[in-house]
């Protein structure tokens, strides 16, 4: 018998109908755990706690693939979409998506690390190991989303090429557009000197540099603009917490092998979508044509060219 593909468990709120298969239709007509009506999903790596057992010990995405412990439900989630220091805002495309991290960071080098990890009540103060927290302070991690898009695509190849990083000050690289800026908090209450560790793929042996985050935006045109628009105001003050309920888990198998991920290499759904070496290529056309909105670089009717514009210079997580 043929063994399972290498699978780790993620913790989501936002969208149920999310996996491997989800359309973009599929997206869009689904049920949400989040208040405000936000059909985006939004979803990380879980932790577990290693002083005891979990109830996944046997199974697929547990203790088959090396994830042995009792997984943690943070105790706080917090989902802000920040403005940008030096630039106004644009709207991000529906359907877009981002990524931060790398799962695979021992298998590529740590190129595309972005573990950002800290206690409770010691705001800014990152490290990519895993913290030891004094007494009542509770292990961060702190998922900063790519920030500067293309004007074009809603995906790339490597899911990373359409939307990337500003620098150290804010600016964004010459021909790419400051989007909200996507920040999700998670706090863990981990008693003082228990050991804990991040789900992985085998490979990446539960190294904390493997800490990684993956968003679908499905928000509506009016749900966009209200936080771009509030984004672009406040600027770096910028925040803004969506309430989230559940929690619900999922385990996330890796079919389309390292530095793939499943939810972001979709398999082609009635020609919506064809693979080129396992990765999905939007069709001809598509990504302009995927929002029609309010959106300087995508509007109803004639499209504006991007050179017209400046460029840039919760709380419980459910699972499945």
């Amino acid at each position: 018998m043929s063994r399972a593909p290498p699978t780790h468990i993620h913790d989501y709120v936002g969208n149920v109908s999310a996996n491997a298969m989800s359309s973009n239709a599929e997206l869009a007509a689904a049920r949400t755990t989040c208040l405000d009506g936000d059909r985006s999903t939004y979803y990380w790596p879980v932790l577990r706690r290693l002083d005891r057992m979990g109830t996944d010990m046997h199974a697929v995405g547990g203790g088959l693939d090396d994830n042995t412990g009792r997984i943690l439900t943070p105790s706080s989630v917090v989902i802000e979409y920040r403005g940008n220091p030096v630039s106004k805002v644009v709207a991000m495309p529906r359907f877009l998506r981002l990524v931060t991290g790398d799962p695979v960071a021992l298998c590529t080098g740590g190129v595309n690390v972005r573990a950002q990890r800290g206690c409770s009540g010691y705001q800014d103060r990152f490290t990519t190991r895993y913290p030891v927290c004094p007494e009542g302070s509770g292990p961060t991690r702190t998922l900063d989303f790519p920030s500067c898009w293309d004007g074009l695509s809603t995906d790339s190849p490597d899911h990373r090429d359409h939307a990337v990083f500003p620098t150290a000050y804010g600016v964004c690289p010459h021909a790419t557009f400051a989007i909200p800026q996507l920040r999700i908090t998670l706090t863990c209450a981990v008693p003082a000197g228990v050991r804990y560790a991040v789900d992985s793929f085998p490979e990446g042996k539960r190294d904390p540099s493997t800490d990684h985050g993956m968003f679908i935006d499905v928000m509506t045109d009016r749900q966009m603009a209200r936080w771009s628009t509030a984004s672009t105001r406040a600027g770096t003050a910028g925040r803004h917490d969506l309430r989230r309920r559940g929690p619900w888990r999922k385990s996330v198998p890796d079919r389309t092998g390292a530095g793939r991920h499943p939810f972001m290499t979709r398999q082609p759904r009635r020609g919506r979508e064809k693979m080129d070496g396992g990765a999905v290529v939007p069709r001809a056309g598509q990504a302009e044509n995927e929002r029609r909105s309010a959106h300087p670089v995508l509007v109803r009717g004639a499209r504006q060219s991007p050179s017209r514009l400046r460029p840039a210079a919760h709380e419980r997580p459910r699972r499945r």
